[in-house]
């Protein structure tokens, strides 16, 4: 049997790796919604988190969407 790992099964792995690992280097300072099914290419939505800084900001939080990218070559 073939060993080589099927190149669907590979984006998918890469695609969840990625999502970790952005999720990771945002969640520091930001609120990170997830969407259980990828929709209009979003697999991210954050928003700043509310701190002492940006309380009396008058301007409510941005939210932003994210579309996460991750290739792995041999």
């Amino acid at each position: 049997m073939d060993d080589k790992i099927p190149s669907w099964l590979k984006a998918m792995q890469n695609g969840a790796l990625g999502e970790v690992r952005a999720k990771a280097f945002l969640m520091d300072r930001f609120w990170i919604l997830e969407r259980s099914i990828d929709i209009d290419g979003a697999d991210l939505i954050i928003q700043r988190r509310i701190t002492n800084k940006n309380l009396l900001d008058k301007n409510p939080p941005i939210l932003g969407f994210i579309q996460v990218k991750f290739f792995e070559s041999e």
